[in-house]
């Protein structure tokens, strides 16, 4: 934020990656001003009344990302990349028994938080959590099949809760541990 400049630009695939305050870093980055700049205006403004369903909210964020960024795409007329076609391999994972077991209980767990959000009916904010936890889980499934340790300790938890009681259920510590895992791995 210190950087002295006229002018800024950010460069990103993912303006919104997890959450809205992904955004509010690139707002606040670029200099915007007129309040949203503030982090409690931002949340009261535009991520509560967005985890409420606000249509208003969804408008807002709609205009923001419209006056803030410009989109494009490969697919578009004017848009020539000259890049190579793209060749994609498949390569079947083998897992050992163990490592087959931690999987398959992150597809139990992912079929049972699907069968949560198909039943979630139209509740916008539980609905949008359901499928936030849901796709959570398939990041730790992909993570798996790299290597189990990237998701070693929540791999364990899960395996317990589902030895115990055959389901698992995701609350804010062990998203918290979570996060404080993956926190771990990446600077090391």
């Amino acid at each position: 934020m210190s950087v002295n400049s006229r002018s800024r630009w950010i460069l990103t695939g993912t303006p919104i990656i997890n959450y809205l305050r992904d955004l509010y870093a690139h707002l606040r980055f670029i200099g915007i001003t007129g309040g949203l700049e503030q982090l409690e205006v931002f949340n009261s403004v535009l991520v509560r009344p967005l985890k409420n369903g606000s249509v208003d909210a969804t408008f807002l964020l709609q205009a923001i990302m419209a006056a803030f960024t410009l989109r494009r795409r490969k697919e578009m007329a004017f848009i020539d990349l000259k890049l190579p076609k793209i060749e994609e391999y498949k390569y079947a994972v083998t897992f050992t028994d163990e490592e087959k077991s931690r999987y398959d209980a992150f597809e139990k767990q992912a079929k049972g938080q699907l069968a949560k959000f198909a039943n979630q009916g139209s509740a916008g904010s539980q609905k949008a959590k359901a499928f936030q936890t849901l796709l959570e889980i398939l990041l730790r499934m992909r993570q798996c099949c790299n290597h189990w340790q990237l998701c070693g300790e929540r791999v364990m938890e899960v395996m317990e809760q589902l030895e115990k009681s055959g389901t698992v259920s995701l609350n804010d510590d062990t998203r918290r541990g979570l996060q404080d895992l993956l926190q771990v791995h990446i600077e090391s």
